[in-house]
């Protein structure tokens, strides 16, 4: 699946999703994601339909796609956002470290792992999460 098909996809995608057809929409991205693992859209396509879904079916396909793509950047961020979000603290530490390896100037990140620390009581780590997104973008 090219770029341009995964784009075609988002209109197919929140139909589904409008009609109250969950699974048809994430099996639809899901589909997507084993074809083409690094177009970025598709998992904006994910993020956009696990807010219907909710986090915990959201997780489920997050963990799918990482089985078959486990050093996949989009999936380990999307995923460790979504345990953030529901304050599983650990997880989100787990799949956001993997994430950061590879996208080490994502300033949200840094904040977030940032705040992760910071919920430890680990000031020194919450710290230096921050100083380095400071540096990043000092606004």
């Amino acid at each position: 699946m090219e770029s341009g098909r995964s784009i075609g996809l988002g209109p197919e995608i929140h139909s589904l999703l409008n009609r109250g057809d969950l699974d048809g929409a994430l099996n639809l991205v899901e589909k997507g994601i084993n074809e083409n693992p690094g177009d970025f859209y598709l998992y904006t396509l994910l993020s956009e339909a696990s807010e219907k879904v909710g986090i915990d079916k959201a997780i489920e396909v997050y963990h799918r796609g990482l089985a078959r793509h486990p050093n996949n950047r989009h999936l380990n961020l999307g995923v460790g956002f979504l345990y953030y979000r529901n304050k599983d603290f650990r997880n989100a530490e787990k799949y956001l470290m993997g994430a950061w390896i590879e996208d080490p100037t994502n300033v949200r990140l840094l904040t977030v792992l940032g705040k992760i620390f910071n919920s430890y009581r680990q000031f020194d780590k919450a710290i230096k999460y921050f100083e380095i997104a400071a540096l990043i973008e000092p606004d």
